[in-house]
């Protein structure tokens, strides 16, 4: 068969996409999951989504894009190649697609994360000239059999010491919530390792792709307050479409003076408490080999390790 190069078009593509994405990622995915994916994006950012078709069917998948201004000069990539499809060259195509994009929209370098359970991907990484700098642990857990209870004195610490762990729906919304809530995370992120590959994003940017997002869920957001000010966040989402039990943790941070007094454990405690109550069935987390502490923090709630992913980079 002839393979065929085009972009992705999200009204034909997003429902085979999903499917790509599940199939890949270990974690369900559904069309609408991807609507909404797209739609995230900030619009002024370089972007560019592909699709390769054999005979009209869709057998793989590239994404590159600046999602932030970051000291690296990085764009961000992923490939899907379906399996059966593999060792047709269709994976360097895509990746020399997607890095003259990058190039030519000014990129220093490329990333990608390769998921550690292909171990035939980060072969192939390695032979694009990608360089593996750091694996992102990614740890599951049910929350039906999480005993939150075993964590109250850890919870108890934290309050004694004036600190308030609350959900961002119990505070007052509104505009001030929002900025505030915006800044804890940025201030608590802004040494994560890696993060300079990154960037952030502006708070309006930051305001439409995440708070305005369809599975931001205000309820599974908690946030750890001292003085009425947010000095933590922890952060489950139950995904944008039909609930199916799956729910990931997808930040959890401290700001740097506040670190050490339990926070992480105490928001995270709270966050799986309400996964459960809902009734979730595996929530996902996943942390850089750089932070031990988030990672000890996981371990001790009873997460277990899975495969993860690995950051690889190249310097164009």
């Amino acid at each position: 068969m002839t393979l065929t190069v085009r972009e992705f078009d999200v009204a034909r593509d997003s429902g085979v996409v999903a499917r790509m994405f599940t199939w890949s990622d270990a974690f369900t995915w559904n069309e609408q999951d991807v609507v909404n994916n797209v739609a995230r994006f900030p619009e002024d950012r370089p972007m560019l989504r592909l699709v390769v078709e054999d005979g009209g069917e869709v057998v793989a998948y590239g994404r590159v894009c600046e999602i932030a201004p970051n000291p690296r000069g990085a764009f961000q990539g992923e490939v899907i190649v379906l399996p059966e499809h593999h060792r047709r060259g269709i994976g360097r195509d895509l990746v020399a697609r997607l890095e003259g994009f990058a190039s030519e929209g000014g990129a220093k370098c490329v990333l990608f994360l390769v998921h550690e359970r292909f171990p035939g991907s980060m072969e192939a990484a390695k032979r694009f000239g990608y360089a593996p700098r750091t694996l992102y642990y990614q740890s599951v857990i049910d929350p039906q059999v999480f005993e939150g209870d075993k964590f109250a004195s850890n919870v108890a610490s934290v309050v004694e010491s004036g600190y308030e762990v609350k959900s961002l729906a119990e505070l007052p919304q509104g505009e001030e919530l929002d900025r505030a809530y915006y800044e804890a995370v940025h201030g608590s992120d802004v040494d994560t390792p890696f993060m300079d590959y990154f960037g952030w994003p502006e708070y309006d940017d930051y305001r439409r792709m995440v708070m305005n997002a369809a599975w931001f869920d205000r309820n599974g957001v908690v946030v750890a307050l001292k003085d009425g000010e947010i000095v933590g966040v922890s952060t489950v989402n139950k995904g944008s479409g039909e609930f199916n039990g799956e729910m990931f943790i997808d930040y959890t941070g401290v700001v740097s003076e506040h670190r050490g007094n339990g926070l992480a454990t105490a928001m995270k405690v709270r966050a799986l408490e309400y996964a459960k109550a809902i009734g979730g069935t595996m929530v996902r987390t996943e942390n850089n080999t750089e932070n031990p502490a988030m990672r000890a923090v996981n371990t001790k709630l009873g997460f277990v390790e899975k495969p993860g992913m690995w950051m690889v980079v190249k310097e164009l």
